[in-house]
């Protein structure tokens, strides 16, 4: 295993736009071994944390959100288990309006689809 510090610098990776992590566990870790600046030269993160299997992880996953805060990211996540996790650096020029529509509108109709989609195929069995 390697840090991100050290994946990027082997890959010769400036810039990262966007970060998928979803690594069974392992994300507090990631976070852990990251600096700030780091995490700053990031537009977006997206992330699974696994709090929902692991229950010791809940306040380490509070604690990372606080972090993304304060190092100036928007924290949106789209479930209230923290299994999808989106941060955004305030850098990156999306407005606080965009953010807003991403927290109510995008969440809650993702949120809607996943049960009438559940119902539907209630009723179908």
């Amino acid at each position: 295993m390697v840090t991100l510090a050290e994946f990027r610098r082997l890959a010769s990776v400036d810039h990262v736009d966007l970060l998928k992590i979803d690594i069974e566990g392992a994300e507090i870790d990631l976070f852990g071994s990251c600096s700030d600046s780091e995490l700053k030269e990031i537009g977006q993160i997206t992330v699974e944390f696994h709090s929902f299997i692991y229950a010791d992880q809940h306040h380490s996953v509070l604690q990372v959100l606080e972090r993304m805060a304060d190092i100036g990211f928007w924290v949106i996540p789209f479930r209230l288990d923290y299994s999808d996790v989106l941060f955004v650096n305030r850098s990156t020029g999306i407005s606080a309006s965009e953010i807003a529509y991403l927290r109510t509108f995008v969440k809650y109709s993702r949120a809607i689809m996943r049960r009438l989609r559940r119902v539907a195929s209630s009723v179908a069995c």
